[in-house]
């Protein structure tokens, strides 16, 4: 990660890091601090909603790195205000919920950046949320049971709203951190 990160670094442009105070992105913001002489440039976005906000732990993670940092809070209005634009973004249907707060984000990055390192999809990687320790000790209570009875469990548990089983299952969609 280190060495591929390194050679990401080398560039003629203005170089920073999309942060959300996940473990990816974490990850990727301090091992480039630790090889960057400077602090480096980091970005996150947040949200007037706290069920989706993550700025204020990338904003943890950018004190502690001592990075010089940027957000952007964003209402759900200016959210609105990009859905016109996404069929000119993408070049064929693209269904990602965070392809508006990644635009906005972008923008804001571009003021000061040409070129942004993220870690995205790494927190998949590397287990960065509870609801994946989450689903590991689940399953380890239930990997005894015969198949048909787990399917059984699995179709019954898809009609519960997600919120519900998050609340009985004790479990955030916020990065561990």
């Amino acid at each position: 990660l280190r060495r591929t990160i390194e050679r990401q670094l080398i560039s003629d442009v203005p170089v920073g890091v999309f942060l959300s105070g996940g473990t990816d992105s974490s990850l990727v913001a301090s091992i480039m601090q630790s090889i960057s002489k400077d602090p480096i440039l980091s970005f996150s976005i947040g949200f007037e909603d706290d069920n989706f906000n993550e700025a204020k732990y990338a904003k943890d993670i950018a004190d502690y790195l001592g990075s010089s940092h940027r957000e952007l809070y964003v209402s759900d209005a200016q959210l609105l205000e990009v859905v016109p634009l996404l069929s000119t973004m993408f070049d064929e249907p693209f269904s990602d919920s965070s392809q508006i707060p990644t635009f906005l984000l972008s923008r804001l990055a571009r003021e000061d950046v040409t070129v942004v390192l993220s870690g995205d999809g790494a927190d998949e990687l590397f287990l960065g949320y509870n609801r994946y320790l989450a689903a590991s000790r689940w399953y380890k209570k239930v990997i005894w049971l015969p198949l048909p009875f787990r399917r059984l469990v699995s179709a019954i548990v898809r009609f519960f709203p997600i919120k519900a089983l998050a609340s009985v299952f004790n479990v955030s969609s916020r990065p561990i951190g």
